[in-house]
């Protein structure tokens, strides 16, 4: 990863934050957008396996690498997994508000991530 496309990884987390807050305030709305962007019916345990498993991989490799702000990411990947298991546990009752949320929460974690290592890249000198 080069140094001089900080720029790029900061824009990248502060839109995932805007898109979190968005998809937080209106959960209804993230959550019919992403039922029918990404299917229906058993779209619910596969985010809720994604989260799982994405959100252990996620603090594995975060822990393993240890690269700048590494702990943002491990918080982000272990909110990841608590949600994921949630969306688990409460299936099916959860479709209408749950998915939105736990999508908006999401973005909003790994955009402050994002924008944590790309602030710390932008100082490391090339």
């Amino acid at each position: 990863m080069k140094q001089h496309h900080w720029a790029w990884f900061f824009s990248l987390g502060i839109a995932l934050i805007i898109m979190g807050l968005l998809a937080m305030i209106f959960e209804t709305s993230a959550t019919l957008g992403s039922v029918v962007a990404l299917g229906a019916l058993i779209t619910t345990l596969l985010l809720a396996a994604l989260l799982v498993f994405g959100g252990i991989y996620r603090s594995i490799a975060a822990l393993w690498l240890r690269f700048p702000h590494y702990g943002w990411a491990v918080f982000s990947a272990l909110a990841s997994f608590l949600l994921g298991v949630l969306l688990w546990a409460q299936w099916p009752f959860s479709a209408t508000w749950f998915l939105g949320f736990a999508v908006g929460l999401n973005f909003f974690l790994a955009g402050i991530a994002w924008s944590a290592s790309a602030w710390k890249l932008r100082t490391i000198s090339p």
